[in-house]
């Protein structure tokens, strides 16, 4: 958890910024690490900023997918991905 805190603060730091896209690449980097994979705060974090970055990305489904398959997805992040496809 520390180190998610780490880079959740890294992340929201360039998002004061609006540095969306350094924000992003922190996040993406996160979660190359193993223990960082599967964490639900850096999951919806990165969903958040690829929906405000751009809300029609393959990317953002890719992200959502890839929650789902690491089974960290909560109900929070479930309907928001339902949102995501009816609107998209």
């Amino acid at each position: 958890d520390e180190l998610a805190s780490i880079f959740t603060s890294w992340a929201e730091m360039y998002c004061q910024e609006k540095q969306l896209d350094a924000a992003i690449a922190v996040l993406q980097q996160a979660m190359k690490h193993d223990k960082l994979r599967e964490h639900q705060k850096i999951n919806m974090m990165l969903i958040d900023l690829l929906i405000a970055r751009e809300p029609d990305s393959e990317e953002i489904k890719d992200a959502f997918e890839a929650t789902l398959d690491h089974r960290v997805a909560n109900v929070t992040i479930v309907l928001k991905y339902c949102s995501w496809l009816k609107n998209d």
